[in-house]
């Protein structure tokens, strides 16, 4: 019975798991719009400029399923604190009309790679799409290097691009929660990839993430003589406290299969994949990996790439970009 009752939870947490992971980025779609005139009018309400302080353009790089619009609340956080004016996004449709006027240096966009042409093709390609960007970004502010500050698969693809086309445009590279070498071992069962590759038809990059993967084996020898230009920020659960997401079902062998599975990760990636071998690196405890997560009771803040939610790793964010030499 005992057996039987484990099985149920293992399970039970197998279907949950893909279904947050599904739902994390399976929102109503909102089009891709810029937010120049917006911006624009209310300088023009303001006869007074506002001084940026970051001395390079800052291009965030979403995560897994994620969009680039999704990433405009840290864009919009960070305008706010004056390091840098937030630009919308930037995609391969764009050129140079998108920037008119030259931009100042200190311009922070959110980077689109997804599209329907390149589903599946792995994270090799999302880094080509990537490059178009940076040298966009370079091209309007006329920068010679730029930030990078990738969420979750994002700092894989920020890492893909310095490896395949050179390091030198990139002052810093930021990752936020990146599987730098895999997700939880606790996602690697099938029917989660039957299920990721069912609806999302994007299985490459999962099996990419794998732990000791080909793909991680590769990066991790091909970058390794320019870790200092990395930073990587992890965060981390020892709580514990929830019972199989809020299910009350046999509490005590739910703790112990929690406690077995999910401690010290924030339940996509673990601590340690986090920690990649020569960069600078930094730890928060009790941000979640996505908005999707957050119901576990254990995290009291939000997800990692929020920056108002997940105030301890934006400051980090915020301080490394005002230390970019």
């Amino acid at each position: 019975m005992k057996k039987i009752t484990v099985a149920i939870i293992v399970i039970l947490s197998l279907l949950l798991l893909a279904s947050a992971l599904l739902l994390t980025n399976c929102k109503a779609k909102t089009p891709d719009v810029h937010i120049n005139d917006t911006q624009n009018n209310t300088q023009a309400q303001n006869n007074t400029p506002k001084v940026f302080l970051s001395g390079y353009p800052i291009i965030l790089v979403h995560g897994w399923l994620g969009k680039a619009i999704d990433f405009s609340p840290y864009g919009l956080k960070l305008q706010e604190d004056g390091i840098a004016e937030y630009k919308g996004d930037l995609n391969r449709y764009d050129n140079l009309s998108v920037c008119h006027e030259q931009w100042p240096k200190s311009v922070v966009v959110s980077a689109e790679y997804y599209y329907d042409f390149n589903r599946n093709q792995g994270i090799q390609e999302y880094a080509s799409e990537l490059k178009s960007i940076i040298q966009l970004a370079k091209d309007c502010t006329g920068s010679e290097q730029v930030i990078l500050i990738g969420h979750s698969m994002g700092g894989l693809v920020s890492r893909k691009y310095m490896v395949d086309y050179g390091n030198t445009s990139v002052n810093k590279l930021i990752t936020l929660a990146t599987p730098h070498y895999g997700f939880n071992e606790f996602t690697r069962p099938e029917i989660i990839f039957m299920m990721l590759n069912f609806f999302t038809g994007r299985q490459k990059e999962v099996e990419q993430m794998r732990p000791k993967s080909d793909f991680l084996k590769e990066l991790d020898k091909d970058d390794i003589s320019y870790r200092g230009q990395i930073v990587s920020i992890g965060t981390f659960n020892t709580g514990n406290k929830t019972n199989l997401f809020g299910l009350h079902v046999a509490p005590s062998q739910i703790s112990d299969f929690e406690k077995q599975h999910f401690e010290n990760t924030d339940i996509i990636v673990s601590l340690d994949s986090t920690k990649l071998a020569g960069c600078k690196y930094y730890q928060v405890e009790g941000c979640s990996h996505t908005e999707i997560l957050d119901f576990k009771s254990v995290y009291p803040k939000g997800p990692i790439n929020d920056a108002r939610k997940c105030p301890d790793a934006y400051e980090i964010v915020k301080n490394e970009i005002l230390g970019a030499s």
